[in-house]
Order: C-alpha cells, then structure tokens, then sequence
C-alpha cells in the first residue's frame, strides 16, 4: 500500500513573479508529508527504507524506494497538487534519487529521470527529463518548467498533478531499485485540512448591503457611528498570537446582503459595469472600500482572513422588493434556474474576494444551500449535485480558499448508540427536542423549545460532509439549552480534538481540520448578552485544542463603536499574553453539581488537582468534601492520591487499578454499604495477590464475577501456597475447587490468581486496612511462605525488613516477587533494594527462620505506606554498579542474574546483599551465580567487593533442556567505561565481551549446575590469550595442596622453581574445567617458590610462600 503523503501547492497570484527559495515538501526521515503519493504504475514504492549510501549529499538514515518491475519500459508513481498550477509563471521542483545500477552500466540500462506536470481535466501534460551520471550514488535533479512552457495546461483548473518517471521509454530485463528524498519546489506547500492547524482566531462582525450604509453613518445622519476600520486595528495591534479572524462576506443570516457593491458577473450578466440586482443587497460603492480595509489590515498583520457567507439565495430573506427583483434576475438570465444563478452571483464576489487575498471562507446553512422561499417549493429542493457544482466553483475560482460547510451536527454516543445528555436541572428529561434526528446529523435549528432549564447533547467535531476542509465547528445549539462555555465540551469535545485533530469523511476519504466556533456570550453577535467565558477557561480552551494541532475561534462580538467589547478585549488579550509566553493553562475540573443523564447525583470523584488531602473541596468532582451520603470513586489517572487523616464516613469508595489510598495516623473510613478495591491483570497469566479490604471470600460466585480460569480437573485459578505439606503433582499449591466452600482471603496472606480474559479483579468489604496488621509465617516441609502488602497504598521494602528485624525470623532479608510478564521469581533485598516499593495488594514470598515459631510474628507497619504515583509498580531509584546477565530461550523466556558491587560487600553471603534463586517451586529455566566463597547455593544476586569490580571470577549456573537455543547477554548500570565483562564457555574454551555482543548456543544435552560459563570482570580489552592467563588465580590452601581457579577444561602442565631457578616438581594433569584444579606439593623448606602454569594458551607465574 502507498503511504498517503500530502502535497498542497499554494500556486495562488503569488506565480506572478518568480519565486527562488526552494520549499522542503517531503523528506521521509522528518516526517515532512507535504504530499500525497496516490498511486504508481509498474513498480512498487516504499517508505522508511535504509538509505543505501549515506556518504555522501544525502546522510539520512531513512528513505523511500521505488522498484521498478522487470521487462517493462517505465515505472512512475503520481503525487496529487491540491492547489494547482493555474498561473504562467517559472515553477522548478528539485529532489535527490538514488540507482542501483552501476555508473559502468548507465548507458545501456534506464537512466532516465522525468517530472511531469498534467492537467487531470483536459490530460494536457508536459514534462522535464534528466538522466543519472552515476550510479549507486544520490544526485540531486532540478527540474524547470518556464513560463512560457506551462500556457496550455492552465484551463480548466490547471495543472493538478506530478508524477515521476523512471527509465521511461528504456526497457531493463531486471528489477531496478530507485531511491527518492527531499522534494522540494519554489512554492510553499501546506494542505488545506492544516492551513488553520494550531491556530486561534477571533470574530469581526461587519454589517453587509444597506445596513452597512446605517452602521456607518454618522448619528447625526440617522446611522449607528460604527468605525469599523478602528475595530480591525485594534484586533490586528492587539493580538498578535491570535491566527485568524472570520470577518463577513455577506450579513449573519443573511444571503443577500453583501459586503462588496461591484460584481463582475452581473455586469456581464446585465450588460452593464455597476450593475446591481437591487440597492437592498449592496453598500454604497464608497462603503464597499469598508471590507477592503478590513481585509487588507488583517493580512497585513498576519492573520488569516475567513468570510462568513451565507449559503441561502437573496430570495429567503430578503424583503419582499428584493426577493422579487431577485426572482426576476433569476427568470430573465438563467431561465428560471435558481441554483445557476446563485452560484454565478457568489462566483462573482469570489473573484473579487480571492483578489483581495482572502483566505477561505465559512458557509452557513449549507444544508438548505441556494433555498429561495420566495418561490415556494420549487426554492426549496436543493441536491447535493448542486451543492458540488458550487463547491467545485469555489475550487477553480479560489484554488487557495479553504472551506468550512456548516451542514449537520454529530454528538456523543454511549456504547448502545444513544447520546449523551448533560443533565441542567437534576431531572431526566427531554422538552422540545427530538434527540433521534439529532443523533442522525439531522438540523433542528427551526424546533421551538420551551423556555426552561432541559438536557442537551455534546457536540463532535465529526466531518459532516465531503467538501470541508476545517468543520464549520458550531456548538451545540444555544436554544437547546447548551452553554458556550460547557464544562461537557471540557471533557468530551476537546479531548476529543486532543486524541486526533484531524476527521474524515468515509464516503470520499476527506480530511477535514478539527475546528471549533465558540461564541464568547450567551447570544451569537450580541453583546448585550451575558459574558459566559472567563480568561482562565477561554485560555485553556485555546491552549487544549492548538496544542493538539486543532484550531478554535471566539466568536467575540463588536460593540457600538465598531470595536471590541471591553469584557471580551480582556479575555482576548488574557489569552495573546499566555499564548505568547506558552503559558501553562489551568487544569480542568468539573464543575460542583455538574452531571451527565444518568450519572448517580451522590457521585464524588476524586480529581487531586490540589494536593493529596482528602479534606479539601478542590480535589473532588463536587467541589466539596464527601458526605455520608457520597458514593466516592479514586481513579487510576489523578495527579494527586488522597491521604486521610480523620475519622471519614461515606456511603462506597472504590479505589480502581493503580489508584492509592494512605491511612496517617488517626485516620480512619467507614462505608455505610461497601468499599471496593480494583486491580486489572492480563488473561491466562498467573499473578500473586490479595485483598485489601476486609471480609471479601471466594466462592463460586466471586470466580464466575471475576472470571476466573479454570484448570484440570475440578481446579479453579485461586491457590495458595501450603508449606505444610508437599503434593506430588501440584507441589505446594493447593488450587479452590469447584464447588468448593466459601474461604475468606486472610489479612496478610498471598493468593495466586489468574483469569481467563484480560480484566479487573474486584474485593468488596466492609472496610479497607487503615492500622498495622501481622501474619503468621514458618518453617516446614517448606520455609517459603507467601504473604502480601496488606494496604491500599504502596509498602517500602526497607521499612518493612527494619519492621521485622526479629533476630532469625527472616531466613534471609530478601523477597521473591512474581514477574507475571517473565513468568519467574525476581530477589529483592533489603541492601540492594531498600527503596523498592511493593504495590497494595501485591504478594510476595517470604523465607522464615528458626525464630518463626509463633502466631502473628510477621508485622505490616501502617507508617511504611506512601503514594507512588500511578506508573510505579516497582518504583527504585538506585544508582548502584551493577551488571545485569539474561538468559532468553527460543520462546522468548528470559531468566536473569545481578551483580552488584560495594565498598561493604565480602566474597561471601552478606544478608540483606546477596539474595538466593528462589527455591519455593521446580523451575525449568533458570540462571544464577555461585558465591566466591561458595557455600552450595545459587544465587539470583549477589554483591562483590568494589575492588572486584574489574577482576572477578564469576561462576554463572544454568538449568535449561536439551536442544534449547539461548542467548545470553548483560547490561551494566552505573559502571565505569574502562571496565569490561567477559562470558567464558569452558566446554568451547571461548571468551565473548558482553558490553557490545551476545552470547548464543544450543544445548547439545540438558544443564543443570555451574562449571561451563564465567563471567569475567576487567580492567582492560584483552586477548583471549592474554584474558586466560591473568584471569586465572593459583593459592595454597596449606604447605602440602596447590589449587588453581578458573581454568578451562584443558591439558595443562604445573611447574615448581625455587628462588635459584632449579625446578622442584614438574606435573601434567587434565582440567576438567568445573571445579577447582588440587595439586599435591612435595615436602619442601619454608620459603618463597615459584609455580609456572602451562596451558595451550599461555603461561602464568605466580609466587607463593611456604611456612
């Protein structure tokens, strides 16, 4: 499939002088999409290709790619101008492309290189041709089009379309690759769905025909004195963020009123310059200079200029005398065609407009396009077909103009398909409105409604037909209820706009600009309405929608003068100064007693906007703290967690997944009916948990709500760890059965859990844990025990051993926590991991020791619990030395091993530093290290000296079946750039450095224990020779045995000297690699020896003294 790139080229009257930069339209490593590929013909075209010579003009990484088929003469691939070419100008395009074949075989292979540009109407098309001079190289080509070259292809819309040529009229028995970066043009490209993206904008409401006159006019001359032209100043001076203004084309609802007197197309329609179809519709010829000014002031500052058209032929509503002399108009020179006529008008105006710079402009009412009431009937039946011939009217007249159709709404809908109601007064109703139609897009701009508070819908910002470039954005209409400002829009229309600021229409594919038109008082234009935004609100309005690439529009209003009403300039300059220093906007809150239809009235959301207290009113969806009556949610994506410190009282809380809830000291909650912890886990993955509040059980009942998976036989996925006693097939689990007996999860106590699709896991109580509690833990057939954070709120780990400190309750200072993602146990302990936090609920594996011989003897301390934010499941901010080794088989099942070093740390078990693979349950796969000074078991950590940091020899261990394929690897946190690690396998007597490669193998048979790889530590790059000697060690364990550590399986020949030089034992022996190397030494005197090691790959000398 072709990627759609876009390539909008703004060739407007700007052709008519040449134009020398060159403007960047696509370039695949930035994301330049200036251009849309469209389609390609014997070939196929790519993206986010490796560029094949990045030496030399062209060093992105990146590319795009054309293949061009074997046994064909040309390949091409089309880009689409969504402004044409319609002006004779000098126009150049330039790009950089890439060939594959061989500079020696450019003269008999295609090299031909050719940009057309084609008029798609009339398939008029004229084209450049270069040719590569070298192959497998990128060359830039520039392809110049003259003026007057371009003349015959201008009609009938221009030239619409490039396309590129590859070996055109050159056949290739082979597949030939092309490369193609960095199109550029002299024109700027920008389409029209983005012309207004990140923009906000303002209104200028001036007056159009005759009532242009009387706004005017001077009061003394019976006119309203408006200045107009003052009015623009202080919009373009004062507002120099602001994007783009929608001033007027013709009045607000008013077709037939226009801006300007002259149009060209009556004169020639009637035969006569100055022509006018009635004195009604037009301003003085000195008053039409008034929308010129304007126009030219708003340009000249900068912004974009968008006119407000109504869609309505002069016949609607106009005055009697009008609509006849327009009715007469219509049957004197377009034979009674109504549609032919209005659209001939509106061109004539466009013409004038487009001359004058205009940007696009905003039609109103376009669903009733061309209606003329006058004429009954026979007025009002207007077709889409004609609605598409005025649209492709304004194209070839204003190829540059963008478009908004103010045509149907969309609104929200819940997941059944109903909309989504904001309830106003507390009631459920429904007066005056058929919400159906208006969920069908229907307009119900003319459905009267009773005058009292009622529900409204939320509008979309949905495209509602095939012709906008940006939506016409118009809210929920004001009679229905809706305020301008709805806290709704907040938390529907913008975010909405944040998650895609662009729409499309399925029908045709459109793409349209998310645009939102926000009347600023309670009443469009009028500004003796109430203000309804306030500076704060307006801002983050403007700030949510640009940020997201949408655009938004204050319909702010003009007051007697022309100018800006004083209580919309503050808000309108509040918003340039915030926009100029990229302010932070404040954050949303909904409002107290705001609600949607349906929404239980006693809901009170915490939002934490403020701080993490639970008594302050600002951090709850109601604005005030809960009451006994309040049913209380806490999310899962507040800023802020609350911390209660009092006695509360509520009617429900539920805390959902990730959320937290603290208990301080005196802090207490009680629910009249229920509280309700939430926890989402990924289906048919085991995960170790428990409940946070008291008195949940599971029964039947609880598995079917929380869909629990089933396993063989009667079994169901909850279990617990039984270290009491050990079951040949299950091992120490013991999983619920079906049908089994209702059993409370007990305080403290870790439970296995699984589902059988992704989903939350729900405990209903009577109360969360809000003071210390203890659990049971022993020794047995098993020391492990499984117990768990008892809290809705995060445990710190460091805390907790401190906490149970009790001399040999602990077996070790260390934790085993389920990876649910590894399916394996990872170590914690309380030297390395001290700041590790484990979540509320989550459970975790324990050792006990000798002094576990009572009841409750493992204590949960309230004081050790904190929020840690919503993304911090295991939050660690160490900064230690470590090297992390991974194991991933086949599978992509990944066991892990960790080094850590430290001043503290000894070569051998240090409590709290070194921590043992876990051995509650068998494991199939599973890496660990062997302490220096080994002690038998395997660890999963272990901590080294720092003065080993660069000369240790580690043992690593691995149990992995037979004809398994693994890759071993290492990260290194906060280690030095001088120090390296080495993987040693014995059985291939290889060495592989870890800080740039893997390590992969296959087992030839199964692994179980140490003695095949090391991990080497050291200073420097060394030498597999080199590496072997000075990374063995040779030490006398007494006068009479001589042990070498860390040779490889290997003959190897051992040497005595004394001092003298004279050679006092001399021994052959084969190493079998996997444990340490006993050799006998004879009687000798005391005194200082030398012991030469000979191997196949070097020699070593050591001294060693004699007692």
């Amino acid at each position: 499939m072709i990627k759609k790139v876009y390539l909008i080229a703004i060739f407007s009257c700007i052709f008519t002088y040449s134009i020398q930069a060159q403007h960047l339209w696509y370039e695949n490593e930035t994301d330049t999409e200036n251009i849309i590929f469209s389609n390609t013909g014997n070939g196929t075209f790519s993206i986010n290709e490796t560029n094949p010579d990045t030496s030399g003009i062209n060093t992105n990484a990146v590319t795009s790619k054309f293949v061009r088929e074997a046994n064909v003469s040309k390949g091409f691939a089309y880009f689409d101008l969504f402004t044409p070419l319609t002006t004779a100008s000098k126009y150049t395009v330039k790009l950089k492309a890439y060939t594959d074949v061989a500079t020696s075989d450019l003269s008999s292979e295609p090299n031909r290189l050719r940009l057309y540009l084609r008029n798609t109407n009339t398939n008029e098309q004229i084209y450049k041709q270069k040719k590569f001079t070298e192959g497998e190289t990128w060359e830039e080509f520039s392809f110049v089009f003259e003026a007057s070259e371009i003349t015959d292809g201008l009609e009938s819309g221009g030239y619409n379309q490039v396309y590129i040529g590859y070996g055109n009229g050159q056949e290739s028995t082979s597949e030939i690759t092309y490369y193609i970066d960095q199109i550029k043009g002299s024109i700027p490209q920008v389409p029209l769905e983005e012309v207004l993206k990140g923009s906000w904008g303002g209104r200028f409401y001036v007056r159009a025909g005759e009532d242009l006159d009387v706004y005017v006019a001077s009061e003394a001359d019976g006119g309203k004195g408006y200045d107009y032209i003052a009015g623009a100043q202080e919009i373009a001076d004062s507002y120099p963020t602001m994007g783009h203004v929608i001033t007027n084309g013709t009045n607000n609802a008013n077709s037939h009123l226009w801006t300007l007197r002259t149009n060209p197309n009556v004169d020639a329609v009637m035969g006569a310059t100055g022509s006018v179809v009635d004195e009604e519709f037009v301003p003085s010829l000195e008053n039409e200079q008034i929308i010129i000014d304007v126009i030219d002031i708003f340009k000249n500052s900068g912004k974009k200029v968008i006119l407000y058209i109504n869609s309505l032929s002069p016949g609607d509503r106009a005055s009697d005398e009008g609509a006849a002399s327009w009715n007469n108009y219509v049957d004197t020179y377009f034979d009674g065609n109504n549609h032919e006529a209005w659209m001939n008008y509106c061109e004539g105006y466009i013409k004038r407009f487009t001359e004058l710079g205009v940007d696009g402009y905003w039609f109103d009412t376009f669903g009733q396009y061309a209606r003329n009431n006058s004429l009954g009937s026979a007025g009002v039946d207007t077709t889409d077909e004609e609605k598409n011939e005025f649209v492709e009217m304004i194209r070839n007249t204003a190829p540059n103009a963008i478009i908004a159709n103010n045509k149907d709404k969309h609104q929200f809908l819940d997941e059944d398909g109903e909309l989504i109601l904001v309830d106003t007064d507390g009631v459920n109703e429904t007066v005056g409105i058929d919400y159906n139609d208006l969920a069908e897009g229907e307009d119900d701009d003319d459905i009267p409604f009773e005058e009292d508070e009622r529900d409204y819908a939320i509008i979309k910002m949905q495209a509602t037909n095939p012709w906008s470039d940006f939506t016409a954005g118009h809210i929920t209409p004001l009679g229905q209820g809706a305020p301008p400002n709805s806290w709704a829009y907040e938390e529907f229309t913008v975010p909405d706009i944040e998650e895609n600021h662009i729409t499309i229409y399925e029908e045709n594919s459109k793409q349209t600009l998310k645009h939102l038109f926000l009347p600023i008082r309670s009443t469009w234009s009028s500004e003796r309405s109430d203000l309804m935004f306030d500076k704060e609100q307006a801002y983050r309005f403007a700030k949510r929608i640009t940020d997201a690439g949408g655009s938004v529009t204050f319909s702010n209003t003009t007051s007697t003068d022309g100018t800006t009403s004083d209580d919309e300039v503050e808000i309108l300059t509040f918003i340039d100064q915030q926009f100029t220093i990229n302010a932070d906007a404040t954050v949303y809150q909904r409002p107290a007693g705001a609600f949607l239809v349906g929404e239980d009235h006693t809901l009170n959301t915490w939002n934490g906007f403020s701080d993490s207290t639970w008594l302050t009113d600002t951090n709850w969806s109601k604005a005030t703290v809960p009451v006994l009556t309040d049913n209380i949610i806490i999310p899962s994506d507040a800023p802020n967690y609350p911390t209660i410190t009092t006695a509360v009282s509520i009617n429900s809380i539920s805390i959902e997944d990730n959320a937290s809830l603290v208990f301080n000291a005196g802090g207490t909650l009680t629910a009249t009916t229920n509280v309700v912890y939430k926890r989402i886990i990924d289906a048919n993955k085991w995960y170790q948990m428990s409940s946070p509040v008291i008195g949940e059980s599971y029964d039947n009942i609880w598995i079917a709500d929380n869909d629990i998976a089933s396993g063989t036989s009667s079994n169901r996925g909850v279990s617990i760890f039984d270290n009491t006693s050990l079951d040949d097939t299950t091992g120490h689990w013991r999983y619920f059965q079906t049908d089994g007996a209702v059993t409370s999860f007990n305080v403290g106590q870790g439970y296995g859990v699984i589902r059988a699709t992704t989903g939350t896991i729900s405990f209903t109580g009577s109360e969360f844990y809000s003071d210390s509690q203890t659990t049971t833990i022993s020794q047995s057939t098993s020391n492990y025990n499984l117990v768990s954070n008892p809290f809705t709120a995060y445990l710190n780990l460091g805390d907790f051993f401190q906490d149970n400190a009790t001399s040999n309750l602990l077996g070790q200072n260390s934790i085993w926590v389920w990876n649910a993602t590894n399916a394996t146990y990872d170590v914690k302990t309380s030297g390395n991991d001290g700041d590790y936090e484990i979540a509320h609920g989550q459970a975790f594996f324990v050792e006990a020791g000798t002094a576990a011989n009572t009841d409750d003897n493992l204590t949960f301390d309230i004081n050790d619990v904190s929020h840690q934010g919503t993304d911090t499941f295991q939050k660690s901010t160490s900064t230690k030395s470590s090297i992390n080794i991974s194991i991933t088989d086949e599978n992509s099942n990944t066991r892990m091993a960790k080094i850590y070093f430290n001043e503290e740390a000894t070569i051998g078990f240090d409590n709290g530093y070194d921590g043992e693979l876990f051995g509650g349950v068998s494991q199939s796969l599973a890496l660990y290290s062997e302490l220096l000074d080994d002690n038998g078991k395997n660890y999963q950590v272990q901590t080294l000296p720092t003065s080993l940091k660069q000369s240790a020899i580690i043992p690593l261990g691995l149990k992995v079946d037979a004809s398994i394929s693994i890759t071993i690897n290492a990260e290194f946190d906060n280690f030095l750039s001088d120090s390296y690690a080495y993987l040693e396998d014995r059985n291939k007597g290889s060495f592989t450095l870890l800080n740039d490669n893997t390590f992969s193998f296959t087992t030839e048979e199964a692994l179980n224990g140490k003695g095949r790889f090391y991990l080497h530590t050291s200073a420097q790059v060394l030498s597999t020779e080199t590496q072997i000697s000075e990374n063995l060690a040779i030490y006398k364990v007494n006068n009479s045995t001589l042990k070498i550590k860390g040779l490889s399986k290997t003959k190897a020949n051992i040497t005595l000297f004394n001092t003298l030089g004279k050679q006092l034992m001399n021994v052959y022996f084969d190493s079998n690699g996997a444990a340490d190397d006993a050799i006998s030494l004879p009687n000798l005197a005391t005194g200082i020896y030398i012991v030469q090691l000979k191997t196949t790959s070097g020699v070593l000398k050591k001294k060693i003294f004699l007692e």
